[in-house]
């Protein structure tokens, strides 16, 4: 079996092609109104079927399935190789005696209804959400990062009362995400310029400081480390700089780096156009400076680059659909949409092509945990 074939990325591609299709069907505010419920349910639908009904698929599912055997039925705050928010999950589950497909299936039910208020709520094309979400790191969220998600699905929560500056139920929700996945915590400070319109200058500057940083190889990270080995010196010093990932592998153009740059550069262009089709969409313009600022400034160290920039890649899912709608010239919105289809088929093509992601569901049969450990053995043996 090859470790790497376009026929394990099929599946994935079937499922954005629908989400394309339906977010096409529903471009006119006719046909919104026309088939609205309907796509509603089969956007939901889809997204429950596709990913609650899962085999084990992704690289963290190992470690996920692993801890969840492992979790006792009884209660134990502190106990489990997660966040203690995360592990009450876990031990709830195995307490009402649900299978680990089971807590995986009722976990994604949780994930859809919030995502599908989130879109009904802020996104001007709802099936166009769900195409940005399955394009713009969703896909990655739901099946590799599951602490992840449901601190972000927390945080997604929480924005009504960001938007209506209460911060007491704010805090609250963003403390319980906090509890399934640490980086949440970072949702707090972002409270206090989630609301603030930013000036055009600051764009510029953030964009050519960011840039400028990321192609000269000089991450704020590396620059901190440095500086900090150098002053303690010694072995310390070569330890920290073990816990920078060799900046090698984000350097320089990459199709990501054009698709980021397409995208600050259009939001840059039509924030005024955003905000005045609808003011809320001032939270999700900021929320995108901060993916922005956090993955390049970032770049120097993988996991801290995509963890940190994962929390705000939500502005994504409201506002690649809105940029559409800002867009006044039909020419415009034809060469957009090509744009982003083009895109969406390419990246979900080249991020499931792996045996990680040979595509298994419940209603079909799967494989049994030890049979896909043992496929990812043999894969990285060569």
């Amino acid at each position: 079996m090859s470790n790497i074939s376009f026929g394990y990325s099929i599946p994935y591609l079937f499922v954005v092609t629908i989400y394309l299709v339906l977010s096409l069907l529903t471009m006119s505010e006719r046909n919104r109104i026309l088939f609205g419920v309907r796509v509603r349910y089969l956007c939901v639908g889809l997204f429950v079927l596709f990913i609650g009904l899962r085999g084990f698929i992704g690289s963290d599912c190992y470690p996920y399935y692993y801890n969840y055997q492992q979790t006792s039925t009884f209660y134990n705050f502190y106990e489990g190789s997660f966040e203690p928010g995360f592990v009450f999950i876990f031990r709830c589950f195995k307490t009402l005696g649900f299978s680990y497909a089971g807590y995986l299936f009722v976990i994604t039910v949780i994930e859809g209804l919030v995502l599908d208020a989130f879109f009904k709520r802020y996104s001007p094309n709802y099936a166009f959400g769900w195409l940005a979400y399955f394009s713009f790191g969703g896909l990655i969220l739901s099946i590799d990062l599951q602490r992840n998600i449901l601190s972000i699905c927390m945080f997604l929560i929480s924005i009504p009362y960001l938007w209506k500056r209460k911060f007491l139920p704010y805090l609250i929700l963003n403390l319980i995400g906090t509890s399934f996945h640490a980086s949440a915590i970072l949702y707090l400070p972002f409270y206090f310029i989630a609301t603030k319109q930013i000036e055009k200058r600051w764009f510029l500057i953030i964009f050519i400081t960011c840039n400028v940083l990321f192609l000269s190889g000089s991450g704020v990270l590396s620059l901190m480390m440095n500086l900090l080995g150098e002053r303690i010196g010694g072995g310390y010093y070569l330890q920290f700089q073990s816990y920078l990932v060799n900046f090698d592998y984000a350097k320089g153009i990459s199709v990501g780096y054009i698709e980021r740059t397409i995208t600050f550069l259009l939001i840059y262009y039509f924030s005024g156009k955003l905000r005045s089709l609808d003011r809320r969409n001032v939270l999700f313009i900021n929320m995108f400076l901060c993916y922005y600022v956090a993955y390049f400034l970032f770049a120097d160290n993988e996991v801290l680059a995509v963890r940190i920039s994962l929390l705000f890649k939500c502005s994504y899912w409201i506002l690649i659909p809105a940029l559409y709608y800002v867009m006044q010239r039909q020419e415009n919105r034809k060469i957009y949409i090509a744009y982003l289809s083009v895109y969406a088929l390419l990246w979900t093509a080249f991020t499931t092509n792996n045996i990680d992601f040979k595509y298994e569901n419940q209603l079909t049969g799967i494989s049994s945990y030890e049979q896909r450990v043992s496929e990812t053995n043999r894969r990285l043996k060569f």
